[in-house]
């Protein structure tokens, strides 16, 4: 572990693993709207916030979040932890914004983004707020956190270019990028599934906990048999000596999706 070191939602910590964060100066990224989706549990970010650990935020994959919209998670953070501590003074707006901004620049190691100030990039967005959810403003740092939402940003700027200019993107065509992976989902979708690609039983026998006396080698052979087949996306993780794995099949819908990530879940026997 080192200021290398960036650590997914860290929920289930205790003291003596956060100190350790902490004396090797990793960071956490805090994924409140994934971690409720799949009911995880609530990361003890005050208390890392206090122990001075840098924590950032962020969306996890579109399998657990789907919106990926950072105001919401923005929202959803503060929200989670003020109900989580029966406090509505836990993580305000400066708290939020400063996990956005200069913690993320922390996180990256990176000491030219996360400020608007001289010698850092322009990476920039304007917001729109002439709004109805948003207007009228008492606080506009409030209102970005608790009012505004991805759609509202019109021009987005990095690095000095603009990408993306009221509301249309310059980089790439998102038209034809969004009609192509709708297409690839109905073909995913429609395509029949033969005896040879029948991916059920791979997909159960890895999920299910490793028996005692199971490498992570024997167990990375097994999912790189899995991820052979078009759609199928895989991890595994060894922490503390405990084998982790999870499994992604694109093909299925969101419900089914989210039954086999349960099911790893649970079979995993340990939280993260």
């Amino acid at each position: 572990m080192s200021k290398r070191t960036q650590l997914a939602h860290s929920i289930w910590l205790s003291d003596e693993e956060l100190n350790t964060i902490k004396k090797y100066d990793a960071s956490v990224i805090y994924n409140p709207v994934a971690n409720m989706i799949l009911g995880d549990g609530t990361a003890k970010i005050p208390l890392m916030r206090e122990k001075g650990i840098t924590v950032t935020l962020g969306t996890d994959g579109p399998g657990s979040n789907d919106r990926e919209d950072m105001f919401e998670v923005l929202k959803t953070g503060a929200l989670l932890q003020k109900n989580n501590h029966l406090d509505p003074e836990v993580l305000d707006r400066y708290d939020m914004l400063d996990m956005a901004f200069s913690e993320s620049g922390k996180a990256v190691l990176d000491d030219s983004i996360g400020l608007i100030e001289e010698g850092y990039k322009a990476d920039l967005i304007l917001v729109n707020i002439k709004k109805s959810h948003i207007m009228p403003i008492h606080d506009y740092l409030s209102s970005i956190v608790f009012n505004c939402c991805g759609s509202d940003v019109e021009t987005a700027i990095i690095d000095g270019e603009i990408v993306m200019k009221d509301r249309k993107i310059l980089t790439v065509d998102e038209d034809g990028l969004l009609s192509l992976c709708q297409e690839r989902l109905n073909y995913l979708q429609k395509k029949p599934i033969g005896k040879e690609e029948n991916i059920m039983p791979k997909i159960l026998g890895i999920c299910g906990s490793p028996r005692k006396g199971v490498t992570q080698f024997a167990l990375e052979e097994a999912l790189s048999e899995a991820t052979k087949i078009p759609g199928i996306e895989a991890e595994i993780w060894s922490v503390r000596g405990k084998i982790g794995y999870c499994v992604h099949w694109m093909p299925v819908s969101v419900k089914m999706l989210c039954v086999l990530l349960k099911m790893i879940y649970k079979n995993w026997k340990r939280k993260y």
